[in-house]
């Protein structure tokens, strides 16, 4: 069941998302798209805004749906309760809480316009990142990662007494 600190963790991991999104140079395909949203996003232009963009608007019309779905079945229980008190409270307290979640669910929409519209509009401008590429390595435009260089040579032993060092050179001249 969800209580109040695993709505706050849901919306904080929701926010956060939004905030701290990265992007890789890449349009990705979907596995599940979003009724109503595209079914690829482009990873250069604000893929992930646009993601998290129709999954708040999804979620949000999901609550309000929800919501009038549970104040029908409330209105269709008071009606039916003929008289039992207990019934009958049961539906004002289904119509209740029912009004409290669309309630709920436009505030939430209201405060974050409130706060910032980019909020609720999800244009962040979030830059690319490029990372510099190593003379011996060869960018790749067809998706694929660079190779993986040879590993290193292991460190010499140093678990007894070291080798003198060797002489230096004769110097040159004469």
């Amino acid at each position: 069941m969800w209580n109040k600190k695993h709505f706050a963790l849901a919306l904080l991991l929701l926010i956060a998302l939004c905030a701290f999104g990265t992007a890789d140079a890449a349009r990705y395909n979907l596995l599940a798209p979003l009724p109503g949203g595209d079914a690829s996003v482009d990873a250069t232009s604000g893929g992930f805004q646009t993601y998290m963009a129709q999954l708040f608007w999804f979620i949000l019309w999901g609550a309000i749906i929800l919501a009038l779905v549970m104040f029908v079945i409330g209105g269709v229980e008071y009606v039916g309760s003929a008289g039992n008190t207990s019934l009958l409270q049961d539906a004002k307290g289904r119509i209740t809480n029912a009004l409290l979640g669309l309630v709920l669910a436009l505030a939430a929409w209201l405060i974050l316009y409130t706060i910032n519209p980019d909020l609720v509009i999800f244009e962040l401008p979030i830059e690319p990142i490029t990372l510099p590429i190593s003379g011996n390595q060869k960018a790749t435009t067809d998706g694929e990662p660079p190779p993986i260089p040879p590993p290193l040579p292991p460190p010499p032993n140093t678990g007894g007494p070291q080798p003198p060092p060797p002489p230096p050179p004769p110097p040159l001249g004469n």
